[in-house]
């Protein structure tokens, strides 16, 4: 292969790369849900919910917000090493208080098992 047709070749692939992690950050980020509609059925996929902190506790580092929307709430858990990153990425979490505006981003689970009180492990949050 001639050096034309390499480099027109590493450029259609690099643009493609580009499209495909634009895509995915979009679909990652998506659209907030309510909260009533996460249900059991939701355990193991990535969610987003915006809403208002109800309440907020910290135990050796992690992070528990009770977030609220209009049509409930749960708990959103953020453990420290994810709590420690946020703030290194300048999102402080622990500052996160009572009234204050959140969209929390997150893979819905179930704790304890079996209980179907269902809460959201945070991987990223917007204050």
């Amino acid at each position: 292969m001639d050096d034309t047709k390499l480099r027109n070749l590493s450029i259609l692939c690099s643009a493609l790369g580009i499209a495909l992690l634009f895509y995915a950050s979009s679909a990652l980020t998506g659209q907030a849900v309510e909260i009533n509609s996460i249900t059991g059925n939701s355990i193991g996929t990535a969610a987003k919910v915006c809403g208002v902190v109800e309440s907020q506790r910290v135990s050796k580092g992690h992070v528990f917000l009770e977030v609220a929307d209009s049509s409930g709430s749960i708990t959103a858990v953020a453990f420290n090493t994810t709590a420690s990153a946020l703030k290194l990425q300048g999102v402080d979490i622990y500052s996160a208080k009572k009234g204050s505006s959140i969209c929390v981003y997150g893979e819905v689970s179930e704790y304890p098992k079996g209980s179907g009180k269902l809460e959201l492990l945070v991987s990223r949050v917007e204050l």
